[in-house]
């Protein structure tokens, strides 16, 4: 057969579907024919005797002729499309060319999208017709999806126990009696994992739960169930399963307790589900899972073209960018959900798709590549934790302090889950989510280019102190070896109620560490906190950190970012809009702080405070001291982790993040560096 023949038997089907689909014209006889430029790429053969690259001009050449020409329409309403987060933004290619590149005779690639989407034709996607026709989607697709992971999986079953959780809380909604009861959490049941938005919710309340917990409660009050609920409900029982957990009715929202249980253990509530609906459409509860009734979702989310007399191109993304866009993504509390969660089945651009640790399915099968998916390692990693757990945490909390939250007060419990997993596995406890024993290194974050915001319900010393997200550097290794060999602070913490005790029971003692490093400048003998309380009463309700170390004042230059990128790279930090140059008073280079927030060159200090935390790890890149003369020889780095502080009323708050050079401290403005006891709110 010739390839003409071959492709219009491969193309040979009925596509007036403009009604069914977001096609880019409604009307057909507002799309003319290909352009000069278009007709070049071969939309009709298999492109094997043409270029590979084709640029289609500037931002304002492809609009001119977009209403005329049904590729640069496919193209133009591509770079508009606002299911995913866009490379550059659309005004980024006023001056940038668009460019198209052939990949072989099944698509294309368009320069500005991420780079796994494809414009594909509409016969290489396997149930493309049958799926954007249908107003429900096919259950028995989703059992066999079920069934073979249950057989063939073995990473994505469920671990048997026993657990160290106070499980009392756990109950679900049995979707057979239609009613909230207690089960145990090795029973097979689904979770639901979705974003509460502002509609009104149905909560469980102590006031209701006796009618809630008798034979029909749950439709007694069913139209007062958000619609997400209700078709998570449906969808449960269509797919053969029994019960559901859902946090507004299995978690008793007016009982501090039972609320706070279950909180703390929602790494083993989504862990141990046999699955998890993720609800990635729409913005809050009531928006219901689309496809689940009959007519409630459309295929008008998907962006096509007919280019030619029986040949349409779809534009296909991959699940994770169009998660990645939803307001789903964004919520702090489903974070930690879709992370410890063996199995998804997410549904999201009116499609539905299933994820486990092993495989990654759609009904709209288009044979693109799976993109690498780091929640599929990373939650692996949760479920069976080993090694630098310090290192992980840190990971996932750069990821998750991009996410928002209504109440500020919020910001660790929606973390808990996975705090406490890896708290279990490092057998310590916790302080505002950091394990006690890894407290040194988790100090130790910065933010980046748009900097921190403060969250005063949690002390300035911990990330959930800041709106904004933080970073973690990897920089030092092995935390656990890093802290054995590179600390000396012995902390302590006093509570809101003046109770003061160790932080943790520090097994080695650190002060022959502090003598080591600083016993020729100063005394450095005292490490126990006074116990006077700290400054003025007011109205703070978390913990102090207290402790002694060593203090020295510099003074502060605004660098910009070139200069401050090629000084930056031997030091293992980066350059953001709020770093400064650390200068002693005859303007001799000391090192590098990152303020937390944004301030004016006239609310700089000619003077600011700075403590020692910690040595750093980096030592073999570049050279070692102020004058860059001196080779790499100090085994415990050649800087010290700084913050910089600000007192006031009796104790001090972290304002700033840095490194300086070891012998800057000899170059300190007066007063000179000093031992002093902190108080770190």
């Amino acid at each position: 057969m010739s390839a003409s023949k071959s492709l219009s038997a491969r193309f040979s089907k009925l596509l007036h579907r403009s009604s069914k689909h977001r096609d880019t014209k409604a009307d057909s006889e507002a799309i003319g024919s290909l352009c000069d430029i278009c007709r070049t790429i071969g939309l009709d053969d298999d492109g094997g005797e043409r270029k590979a690259v084709f640029s289609l001009g500037f931002l304002g050449d492809i609009e001119r002729r977009s209403s005329t020409c049904p590729f640069c329409r496919l193209v133009w309403d591509s770079m508009h499309d606002d299911r995913i987060v866009h490379m550059q933004p659309v005004d980024h290619y006023n001056t940038h060319e668009v460019r198209v590149y052939r990949q072989g005779p099944k698509g294309f690639t368009i320069q500005p999208l991420p780079s796994y989407s494809r414009v594909l034709f509409d016969s290489e996607i396997k149930n493309f017709e049958q799926v954007t026709a249908c107003r429900q989607f096919d259950f028995e697709t989703i059992k066999s999806w079920l069934r073979t992971c249950d057989v063939e999986h073995q990473k994505c079953r469920p671990n048997e126990g026993p657990f160290k959780a106070d499980l009392s809380f756990f109950r679900c909604i049995d979707v057979e009696d239609m009613c909230i009861r207690p089960v145990s959490i090795t029973t097979q049941y689904v979770a639901l994992s979705y974003k509460w938005g502002d509609c009104q919710p149905f909560l469980l309340l102590k006031p209701n739960k006796e009618g809630l917990f008798a034979k029909d409660g749950i439709r007694r009050n069913w139209e007062s169930i958000p619609k997400t609920i209700r078709d998570s409900v449906d969808f449960v029982r269509n797919v053969g399963c029994r019960f559901i957990w859902i946090d507004q009715l299995c978690l008793i929202q007016d009982d501090d307790d039972d609320r706070g249980t279950g909180i703390s253990a929602m790494d083993l509530v989504y862990e141990q589900a046999y699955f998890t609906i993720v609800a990635g459409s729409g913005t809050d509860a009531d928006s219901g899972l689309p496809g689940v009734r009959e007519g409630t979702r459309s295929s008008s989310s998907q962006i096509t073209s007919e280019v030619l007399p029986d040949i349409r191109l779809v534009l296909r993304h991959t699940m994770q960018d169009i998660v990645t866009k939803s307001e789903y993504h964004h919520r702090g509390w489903t974070f930690q959900e879709y992370y410890l969660s063996r199995r998804k089945i997410i549904f999201i651009d009116d499609t539905i798709y299933f994820q486990c640790h092993e495989k990654c399915w759609q009904e709209l099968e288009d044979g693109l590549r799976v993109r690498p998916d780091p929640t599929t390692e990373q939650g692996q990693a949760l479920h069976k934790p080993s090694g630098d757990v310090y290192h992980l945490l840190g990971q996932l909390l750069n990821k998750y302090t991009t996410r928002e939250l209504k109440m500020p007060g919020d910001y660790v419990f929606a973390m808990a889950g996975v705090c406490r997993r890896l708290a279990d596995y490092a057998d310590c406890s916790l302080l505002y989510g950091i394990p006690v024993p890894a407290l040194d290194w988790f100090l130790l974050f910065y933010p980046n280019k748009d900097g921190f915001r403060r969250r005063d319900v949690f002390p300035s010393w911990a990330w959930s102190g800041w709106y904004g997200q933080v970073y973690y550097n990897p920089g030092s290794g092995n935390v656990t070896k890093w802290i054995a060999n590179s600390t000396w602070i012995k902390w302590h913490r006093r509570e809101p109620s003046g109770e003061l005790s160790a932080v943790w029971d520090q097994a080695e003692d650190r002060s022959s560490r502090a003598e080591e490093l600083f016993g020729q400048m100063c005394d450095v003998s005292r490490t126990e906190p006074s116990t006077a309380s700290p400054g003025e009463p007011t109205e703070r309700q978390y913990t102090i950190l207290q402790f002694w170390t060593m203090s020295a004042n510099f003074a502060l230059r605004t660098i910009g970012q070139e200069e401050g990128e090629k000084l930056m790279w031997s030091y293992g930090l980066y350059w953001t809009p709020t770093t400064h140059e650390v200068m002693d008073d005859n303007g001799t280079h000391c090192g590098f702080v990152t303020l937390d927030e944004p301030t004016s060159n006239s609310e700089l200090e000619k003077s600011a405070e700075f403590i020692l935390l910690s040595s750093s790890a980096e030592k073999s890149q570049g050279a070692t001291s102020r004058t860059s003369t001196s080779e790499a020889t100090d085994v415990k780095g050649r800087f010290f982790w700084v913050l910089m502080i600000r007192w006031a009323h009796g104790v001090a708050e972290r304002k700033g993040i840095g490194k300086i050079h070891r012998e800057a401290l000899a170059s300190a403005l007066a007063p000179g560096v000093s031992w002093k006891e902190i108080k770190l709110a």
